[in-house]
């Protein structure tokens, strides 16, 4: 299925980050357009490349312990009486089990 670029309609996103991060980037935009920038991130290309691939494993575990954070304060505030309640069944459990012990040592 192909449609033509003028059927399609683009929003512009217009908020307060998206005009800092534009004002940020504009320095650089106009830098990396000439010629000089052009061949300066041909060169860094690789480099950056290499870099990102390193990163990896500390991006991904900065947003595993992330997660595991957002995960930790969501189960605290939506069932603080759940973990009370496992604790009640494991005391119950206990009892029962010195209570069998005891029977049989009789």
């Amino acid at each position: 299925m192909k449609i033509h670029r003028n059927s399609v309609f683009v929003v512009e996103r217009l908020n307060f980050i998206d005009g800092i991060w534009n004002l940020v980037m504009k320095p650089s935009d106009i830098v990396l357009s000439t010629k000089a920038g052009h061949k300066a991130t041909k060169i860094a290309k690789p480099y950056v490349a290499y870099v990102g691939e390193l990163a990896k494993p500390a991006v991904f575990s900065a947003q595993l312990a992330i997660g595991a954070v957002k995960a930790s304060v969501n189960a605290g505030l939506s069932g603080g009486e759940g973990g009370e309640e496992r604790r009640k069944a494991e005391a119950k459990d206990e009892r029962s089990i010195a209570t069998t012990v005891y029977c049989i040592l009789l």
